[in-house]
């Protein structure tokens, strides 16, 4: 689902993030800013990289403006960098398990 559609009906859990560019899309700000917190349990955050090129501060400050649950659970692997193209490493496949299963 792309962050250019709303949201329809009620949702549990809400998996938000985005891929390493320095900055979050501003599609992405935009879209976390406007959600509705009644209608969403609890949003998990997750990106592409850990770090100084996280989006995990500004996604969070987004989602936190209007009142959304976010939850303690997040992703945010070290080791990717804006240009750099690369697979998954067998570190950052156990980070995505771990938070595929702490988020069920």
């Amino acid at each position: 689902m792309s962050v250019e559609e709303p949201l329809t009906g009620q949702i549990d859990k809400l998996y938000l993030g985005g891929a390493v560019h320095g900055k979050m899309y501003p599609e992405l700000k935009k879209f976390a800013q406007e959600l509705d917190p009644s209608q969403i349990g609890e949003v998990f955050m997750f990106g592409t990289s850990g770090g100084v090129f996280s989006i995990k501060k500004e996604l969070m400050s987004a989602l936190k403006e209007n009142g959304v649950r976010i939850g303690k659970d997040t992703m945010f692997p070290h080791g990717f960098a804006p240009k750099i193209k690369s697979d998954l490493n067998d570190n950052q496949l156990a980070e995505v398990d771990k938070f595929i299963e702490a988020t069920k």
